[in-house]
């Protein structure tokens, strides 16, 4: 018996029929702002500049790093209070940054470029810590002869040949302190376990910047068995005010009473459209969100071969302005204005009058937005910018405070750069989040490139798609949703079969042979 079509025509009847032109296949991604330089602070503008011009990369990822690791310098130490009179909201700028782009973008140059002050904080760090060791050595050195002399003289005591009582000698031995060694300053950790990054933070209270080249790494080590509560712990150290208690058999109990990581890595295109594809139910625990410095640049169009000496004066003054701000004393500053110290000795800043308003009317709006009919994943990403305007505030206002030892309130400069960064920033979230929105379109894109390079013969299946894991094809839904694309656009013809004692018919694609004559498809992403 012939199998037969759902229009009751054998199939080599529809293979005959005419194929009408196929459509391009376009994937394009949402516009995203430029980079507006002038939202950085002053003494890191010529080194981005300059930065981005010789490497020929977006300036986008200089300025990204350059803000996430100013703020993991100043961590806990100083805070911000954007409402004028609730003094329960407190915010630790504690950034969390995402660099997107291609493998060949240049994002582990730019980052590395970015990270050398922190380098630079990192070698005088180890320099003390020698120094320090060769001190310390030298003060045990006396209380162990000054401990073996109190011992000497408690037996000439005991005996009766001492004229210092036995008291008076083990009040001295009681009273006698251990000099203690100091752990090395840390500024970041590149990788380490949870239990670790606990013990580093209660040895440097005032924060840590996690950095990986590629975050991808990072997150999907929490998958490993073992890991569960990994991602849990991030969540909580986002917020850079909480406390967090580990407990394990081998290393005890592990009490770290200032949670605040910093986080900075690259990631792909493909692959986060692959995490974001991901976040569903109980995976959307808001994590992905919490980058909030999250861009996706342009690609430069007008590479351009650049061979210059590197503006060391630029850097120099980026390096001089990291520096200042990760050994300002906020607790013995003068200061000026809407500041107060809490119960805990922190410094923490309001904004200035004429700042305050600039707050109160970007947050109005924000709060509209997030109540509009947005995707609920938009809305989400959009929530956590309540933090991150007041955040990028501090950290521009601080940074062009190093020069003085004054501090003041937030000044209205500070606070209309911050909501110039958060417009930026809206518009690379939209694109990022846009490609898991549009996750069809990217599915029949590679769905189509495929076919281009006759990965499929005539006649396959959505399941046949699905089994060669295929990027953005490797479930069945996203498989048949490539298949769906194709059909309207005329790559393909949907034909279903049904024998005689088949219930549900099996659906197949036919390919059009016009796909392989000439140039006619776009399936090319364009930026």
């Amino acid at each position: 018996m012939n199998k037969r079509t759902s229009l009751g025509a054998d199939i080599s009847e529809a293979t005959d029929q005419s194929w009408a032109e196929p459509d391009p296949i376009s994937n394009d991604l949402l516009p995203v702002k430029s980079f507006p330089l002038e939202v950085v602070p002053e003494p890191f503008k010529d080194w981005i500049s300059d930065t981005s011009y010789r490497m020929q990369c977006p300036a986008d990822y200089i300025a990204v790093a350059a803000m996430v690791e100013a703020g993991s310098l100043i961590g806990t130490r100083c805070g911000i209070k954007p409402k004028e009179h609730d003094d329960d909201w407190i915010i630790t700028p504690n950034l969390w940054g995402g660099i997107v782009g291609r493998a060949s973008m240049l994002k582990t140059p730019a980052l590395a470029e970015a990270l050398k002050p922190l380098d630079r904080l990192e070698e005088k760090a180890r320099e003390k810590f020698a120094n320090d060791g060769k001190s310390y050595r030298i003060d045990l050195l006396e209380y162990e002869a000054q401990q073996d002399n109190l011992k000497s003289e408690l037996k000439k005591a005991i005996s009766g040949k001492s004229k210092r009582s036995t008291k008076e000698i083990k009040n001295e031995l009681l009273h006698l302190e251990k000099p203690e060694t100091q752990p090395m300053k840390r500024y970041r950790s590149n990788d380490a376990t949870i239990e670790k990054l606990s013990e580093l933070l209660n040895e440097n209270p005032t924060g840590l910047l996690l950095f990986r080249d590629e975050l991808v790494g990072l997150l999907a080590s929490w998958e490993k068995q073992g890991h569960e509560s990994d991602r849990a712990f991030f969540l909580e150290a986002w917020n850079g005010n909480n406390s967090f208690i580990t407990d394990r058999i081998g290393r005890g109990t592990i009490a770290t009473k200032h949670l605040c990581l910093s986080l900075l890595g690259g990631i792909q295109p493909a692959k986060l459209t692959t995490l974001l594809y991901q976040m569903e139910g109980l995976q959307n625990d808001g994590l992905i969100q919490r980058l909030q410095l999250l861009v996706y640049p342009d690609e430069p169009t007008n590479w351009r071969l650049i061979d210059k000496t590197p503006n060391k004066v630029a850097r120099d003054c980026a390096c001089s302005a990291m520096e200042r701000l990760s050994s300002f004393d906020f607790k013995n500053v003068n200061t000026v204005g809407a500041v107060s110290k809490g119960s805990d000795k922190k410094v923490y800043l309001n904004f200035a009058p004429d700042a305050q308003q600039v707050f109160n009317d970007w947050l109005t709006k924000l709060e509209g937005k997030l109540r509009s009919s947005d995707d609920p994943i938009i809305q989400e990403h959009l929530g956590k910018y309540r933090s991150l305007m007041p955040s990028l505030a501090l950290v521009t206002h601080l940074i062009e405070c190093m020069d003085s030892n004054e501090i003041t309130s937030v000044t209205k400069q500070a606070a209309l750069r911050a909501v110039e960064w958060c417009d930026y920033l809206e518009s690379h979230a939209r694109r990022c989040y846009g490609m898991v929105l549009g996750i069809s379109l990217q599915a029949a894109d590679s769905l189509a490139k495929k076919l281009k390079h006759r990965k499929l013969p005539d006649g396959f299946t959505a399941r046949d798609v699905q089994r060669k894991n295929w990027q953005f094809l490797t479930t069945i839904d996203l498989a048949k949703s490539a298949c769906n694309e194709l059909t309207e656009a005329n790559w393909l013809r949907k034909i279903i079969t049904q024998a005689a004692f088949q219930q549900k018919g099996k659906t197949s694609y036919l390919i059009n042979p016009k796909i392989f004559l000439g140039d006619t498809t776009n399936t090319v992403r364009k930026t």
